[in-house]
């Protein structure tokens, strides 16, 4: 690990960044600067736009000229990977919806949504190969690299602030499928538990990750598990999130004594290792299968919905086989 000191920056604003706010601008920009030393520069003044101080709640403007200052930051040695799925990833195939102002995937389980934490290049970076004409291409939402299902792509800022609006608002309604490991006894569970980051130097490949904790001090996170169908030691679950944190959903179904198969950072890794040498199924099983929201363009109502990819269907119809012939013996 190095410590590096960058030169003053000079950026002048171009039309597909204005309209955000600055903090959000510059913590996309300065990808080794802590959010903590951003808000800090902010604060004091050594941030500038057009020779004036801002607050962090500034939205920049087309041809605002941003001075950053000198800053101090470390610089981990990432061992960059580039998955077999990212090489293997088919856009064609994998979109469920596109307009002049969206696009959807059905995202595979194995790629990243974008680079970072030794990835050197995830989906929007990939889209951005394959769209070369379009100026502005950018994540609406995230999904956990081992997630599969929809993921939105807005092609203008536009609609990029207003999809982020109905975010904030509870106006976009998505649910999951998962399974987990043991029968709940259950038939619907809203859980409410704080959820907080927590980071940690991974030392394989030298880069910090994050792990997410139930903590009194953390952010609220709420989600509802609604129970779709038993099977001998496992459930599917339905669940709906009404906050959108980081591994909501994992941590939660952990919580609950109940963790998603094939998680291995909240799971059980016991049983993930039988599932493994039974060459059963070799991902976590979280799938983000239906979405529903107001376009921002037409004000029209989109449903849209992801199929499940081939080794979850194929796993849940050897589960549904083996109940089955229990009833049947």
């Amino acid at each position: 690990m190095k410590i590096f000191k960058s030169l003053v920056q000079f950026i002048k604003i171009s039309k597909n960044e204005s309209s955000q706010r600055i903090d959000n601008f510059l913590k996309k920009k300065l990808k080794n600067i802590s959010k903590n030393n951003i808000y800090k520069i902010l604060r004091k003044g050594e941030v500038r736009v057009n020779k004036k101080r801002v607050k962090p709640k500034y939205k920049i403007k087309t041809q605002d000229l941003i001075r950053i200052p000198p800053l101090k930051y470390f610089h981990v040695v990432k061992q960059q990977l580039t998955c077999e799925s990212y090489v293997h990833f088919n856009v064609q195939a994998s979109i469920l919806y596109e307009d002049k102002y969206l696009l959807i995937l059905n995202k595979p389980s194995g790629i990243a949504v974008h680079k970072g934490s030794g990835i050197s290049s995830g989906i929007i970076e990939k889209l951005r190969n394959v769209y070369p004409k379009n100026s502005f291409l950018e994540l609406v939402h995230r999904l956990d690299r081992g997630t599969s299902g929809i993921l939105l792509i807005a092609k203008k800022r536009s609609i990029l602030c207003n999809l982020h609006k109905q975010l904030r608002e509870g106006k976009i309604y998505k649910d999951y499928l998962i399974l987990v490991h043991g029968r709940c006894n259950f038939k619907n569970k809203t859980v409410s538990a704080p959820l907080k980051k927590k980071l940690y130097l991974n030392k394989n490949l030298n880069f910090r990750k994050q792990k997410v904790l139930i903590d009194k001090n953390g952010k609220l996170a709420k989600t509802k598990f609604n129970v779709i169908e038993k099977f001998q030691n496992m459930t599917l679950l339905k669940v709906i999130t009404e906050t959108g944190r980081m591994h909501q959903i994992r941590v939660h179904a952990q919580h609950i004594h109940h963790p998603i198969v094939c998680d291995d950072l909240y799971g059980n890794l016991k049983k993930k290792e039988t599932i493994l040498i039974n060459k059963e199924i070799n991902r976590i099983f979280l799938h983000a299968f239906n979405i529903r929201f107001q376009h921002p363009n037409t004000l029209k109502n989109l449903h849209i919905t992801a199929p499940l990819d081939k080794i979850l269907i194929k796993y849940l119809k050897k589960l549904r086989n083996s109940a089955n012939l229990k009833n049947l013996a």
